[in-house]
């Protein structure tokens, strides 16, 4: 049930205990990848935004209101955005338990983010016992700018499982951090190479769930395999993942977090967008 009240306090509560695993999941690797985020509220949800030390790759993430079990926020009550170090929300958010209600509160007044894990077997809406953990973080002060991601038509789409995506950009890892992606109209290579050797993987379009390029088309991209791994860390969020390429043009790389019958709901996601690497 969503409300939507003057309500002093932002308050967003998860009860459902697959969206708990995937919300506590965005929180547990976000620390490999940015030091520091952004979350801003809405009466519609909240979207989180950062940047990974190197510049090369944008972390966001999107979970509309409805996503919650409980949602409160009141435009010109509360605090629109507040800023978290991605090391300590690490540490909070590792402390929760399978099948333990979050609940997340916030004060516009203060300047501590209040993180509670509760027991949903004492469950009821007045109990004062719920909650057995009880953490406060800090706030940072962050002098950043919210960055608008446009729209733009990507020359290749793909959508693969991501656990066979995972498990090859793992593979690709043992001999460099430079991945080679080349996509025809027949296939797509993986290929990366070091002093110690290389490996090459050709994926038969079979074998994807997804693909669209043009015909007669071809493109050849090169990006950080590190990062890529780092962004595959993500794997509980879904079974699928989406990707989209374009010519010198930063790859998206997207978890749908709607229900997997409804994936083309745009509404709860979390995305990377990774600047290719510029041959000299």
């Amino acid at each position: 049930m969503i409300q939507y009240i003057l309500y002093k306090v932002m308050k967003l509560i998860l009860k459902d205990s697959v969206k708990a695993t995937k919300f506590s999941a965005i929180f547990q690797h976000l620390k490999q990848l940015v030091e520091n985020i952004v979350i801003y509220f809405s009466n519609t949800g909240l979207y989180i935004q950062g940047m990974d030390n190197s510049q090369i790759c944008l972390f966001e993430c999107k979970l509309s209101a409805s996503w919650f079990d409980e949602y409160y926020y009141s435009d010109g009550v509360d605090d629109p955005k507040v800023c978290l170090a991605t090391g300590i929300l690490y540490k909070v958010i590792s402390a929760v338990e399978d099948n333990q209600i979050i609940e997340i509160s916030y004060e516009g007044n203060t300047d501590l983010l209040h993180i509670k894990f509760g027991d949903r077997k004492n469950w009821t809406i007045h109990s004062s016992n719920l909650f057995n953990k009880h953490f406060e973080i800090a706030l940072i002060d962050l002098d950043t700018e919210l960055l608008i991601i446009p729209d733009q038509e990507t020359h290749v789409d793909l959508k693969m499982e991501t656990i066979v995506f995972s498990k090859l950009i793992t593979q690709l890892l043992i001999f460099s951090d430079q991945l080679t992606l080349t996509f025809t109209d027949a296939d797509i290579q993986f290929k990366t190479s070091g002093i110690e050797g290389g490996m090459s993987s050709k994926i038969d379009l079979d074998d994807v769930n997804e693909y669209a390029i043009g015909e007669d088309s071809v493109l050849t991209q090169s990006y950080s395999l590190a990062i890529i791994n780092m962004m595959c860390n993500f794997s509980k969020l879904n079974k699928n993942i989406s990707m989209g390429f374009s010519d010198n043009m930063p790859m998206s790389f997207v978890y749908n977090l709607s229900s997997d019958d409804d994936e083309d709901d745009k509404t709860c996601f979390v995305g990377f967008y990774l600047a290719p690497r510029i041959e000299d």
